[in-house]
């Protein structure tokens, strides 16, 4: 829930700011650019979220799921929101939440906080 509330403030935000940026002559190309991550950032959100829908449906029919390839879950995940998506309303309503849970998501990967070794650690090293 925290990947789909961030992922919603930026999907709706991020092409508002970009229009405000756009009327002083000095944001212009800053606008260029925030309209070009986002649209770089809605496409990876996408693959992540593909990739993440096809490791849970690798996990429910193999427990040795770890061992699976990367881009057979991607297309595996891929695939089944690509048959979701035919699904005239609600469809589209489930791409839209699995594009804003994406792009949350790919956001909160940036301010993951490092795992900093404790004393126990520290002494061991």
């Amino acid at each position: 829930f925290p990947s789909l509330g961030l992922g919603f403030i930026i999907f709706f935000m991020a092409p508002v700011v970009a229009i405000v940026f756009f009327f002083p002559i000095l944001l212009a190309p800053l606008a260029l650019v925030l309209t070009m991550l986002f649209g770089i950032a809605v496409f990876v959100g996408g693959v992540y979220i593909s990739l993440y829908v096809g490791r849970r449906i690798c996990m429910i029919f193999n427990r040795g799921a770890k061992t699976t390839p990367g881009f057979l879950c991607y297309t595996i995940g891929m695939s089944l929101l690509l048959l979701l998506s035919i699904i005239p309303i609600l469809g589209y309503l489930l791409i839209c939440v699995a594009l804003l849970t994406g792009v949350g998501a790919l956001t909160q990967t940036f301010w993951r906080p490092e795992a900093k070794p404790g004393p126990v650690a520290a002494a061991n090293a």
